[in-house]
């Protein structure tokens, strides 16, 4: 059981470390830029007719609901593929599986087997 553990802590080591040092490459806040141009002193101004905070927040919320859905359909599609792997398609023995078949007008199931 001592095996299984260390290999655990191993692969998460590994991933840990190769995510920070992706994570390094990356500056530090991509804003501290804005402190140094001459339009600094305008952008309260500008801030004040295009709300920027409200868009940044906006976006960055969607961004990380489309990169969670995105994951989320990732996960389920590697694991009806484990299933497809491990079962070969099918549950158990006997019992037919349904399957979609396209029809002209929407979707139609029809059932393996069934004549």
């Amino acid at each position: 059981m001592n095996v299984f553990g260390e290999i655990w802590n191993w692969l998460c080591d590994t991933l840990y470390e190769m995510l920070k040092s992706i994570i390094d490459l990356l500056p530090d806040s991509p804003f501290k830029l804005l402190d140094n141009t001459p339009i600094q002193p305008y952008l309260k101004y500008i801030n004040w007719v295009i709300p920027l905070d409200f868009i940044v927040d906006t976006l960055s919320l969607w961004l990380i609901a489309v990169a969670g859905y995105y994951t989320y359909s990732v996960i389920l599609r590697a694991l009806r593929l484990i299933k497809y792997w491990l079962w070969g398609g099918v549950f158990s023995a006997g019992v037919p599986i349904a399957k979609k078949s396209k029809v002209f007008f929407g979707e139609q199931i029809s059932v393996r087997g069934a004549s």
